[in-house]
């Protein structure tokens, strides 16, 4: 019981753990590719947020350390997740994905504990967003969240210009060029 008293305390303490970290733009015509990156001990973590399909609704979130995708083991998973979190959250405001993704391997549990408790979280903050169902691949569990689209503005039609009335000239100039025209 004391442990359940306690476990609040320790999320808010792990969230205040956030470390310094900094963003990088490598997009090019193909995709969007963002990341930030950050220290702590002797690992280099980035948290990559990447679009495939130019401004396509779904950008796919990894998390690396030192180069890898492999579980981390640092023993340092509070200010880990505390800055892998913050740097989400700031995604999400700069940007406002339509839909965000992320997979952990099969194999992975901790990952595949720890990807819906993310999810929830998020959730609680942006409640503009849907957890989808998590799909469970051959090798990936899949976890996604998705927004309606933004409404699309139509512009209202231009009024029309009112010409002024044609003259008694004009309006003879016309008949006989009609005249001269529908006998041909």
């Amino acid at each position: 019981m004391l442990l359940n008293n306690l476990f609040p305390v320790l999320i808010l303490e792990a969230l205040d753990a956030v470390q310094r970290y900094h963003w990088y733009d490598k997009s090019n015509e193909d995709m969007n590719l963002i990341h930030a990156d950050f220290q702590i001990g002797g690992g280099h973590f980035v948290v990559e947020f990447k679009n495939l399909y130019y401004n396509g609704p779904l950008w796919t979130i990894a998390f690396l350390r030192n180069g890898t995708f492999d579980l981390t083991g640092t023993g340092d998973a509070q200010k880990v997740m505390a800055t892998v979190m913050a740097i989400i959250r700031e995604f999400i405001r700069e940007r406002n994905p339509r839909m965000i993704s992320f997979e952990g391997k099969n194999m992975e549990q901790s990952r595949n504990k720890l990807y819906p408790r993310l999810m929830r979280m998020l959730n609680s903050e942006f409640p503009q967003f849907t957890t989808a169902p998590v799909k469970i691949g051959g090798k990936y569990t899949t976890y996604s969240a998705e927004r309606e689209p933004d409404p699309i503005v139509v512009a209202p039609p231009k009024p029309v210009e009112q010409l002024p009335p044609m003259t008694a000239d004009e309006w003879d100039e016309m008949e006989e060029w009609l005249a001269q025209n529908s006998r041909r």
